[in-house]
């Protein structure tokens, strides 16, 4: 009884924890919930219907193998996390659909190919951060963002144009291995430099 439980929840959950892996997706926690037992089922109805013409060729049972429907799953959810993840393919559905694909801002701005800078500023600290965008993730229900040989400025009260920007805080600009984790519930506003050949601008 209890092996036939698990495979009601099993198969979907691969699936979503596979997808979103492959197709980096923001992480988040996946329990036994609604998504998982939809998709358990659909794939439970998929699969074996795919299965079936290879089983008349071979006259094997596949279709009806646990192992070969956890496989399957395994595979799918590995060619359509890819697919998810190729920024051009993401642009393409999202088109298709009318609707735009990012379950987030920062999955909004983020340049996978080509990487972006963002400056951000803070709500409290009169602190700029300027750095390389290198990920975004969750830790509860707080949302970090990281940036990459940053550098960081004391924001003055001279207006911008008038600001010295030359005696910086403090700089690993040149030092990649450096990062600086930031609470985005901080954040007041950011500024973003796309690369010229960016399928952002």
């Amino acid at each position: 009884m209890l092996p036939q439980i698990v495979m009601l929840f099993l198969p979907g959950w691969i699936f979503v924890w596979v997808y979103r892996f492959i197709s980096r997706r923001p992480y988040k926690k996946i329990s036994f919930s609604i998504e998982i037992i939809v998709t358990s089922y659909v794939l439970s109805l998929i699969i074996p219907s795919l299965l079936s013409p290879i089983d008349k060729v071979l006259g094997s049972s596949l279709k009806s193998s646990p192992t070969a429907l956890l496989f399957v799953t395994l595979m799918l959810g590995t060619f359509l996390g890819y697919l998810r993840g190729l920024p051009k393919a993401e642009k393409i559905i999202g088109s298709i659909l009318g609707v735009r694909l990012e379950e987030s801002i920062w999955e909004g701005i983020t340049d996978i190919e080509r990487g972006c800078y963002i400056q951000v500023f803070l709500n409290c600290e009169k602190i700029t951060y300027r750095g390389i965008f290198r990920r975004f993730f969750k830790d509860g229900s707080d949302t970090w963002i990281e940036l990459q040989a940053y550098t960081a400025w004391t924001i003055s009260e001279l207006p911008r144009s008038k600001e010295n920007h030359d005696s910086p805080l403090y700089s690993y600009k040149n030092r990649p291995e450096n990062i600086v984790a930031i609470k985005t519930k901080e954040i007041n506003r950011i500024e973003i430099q796309y690369s010229k050949q960016s399928n952002k601008i």
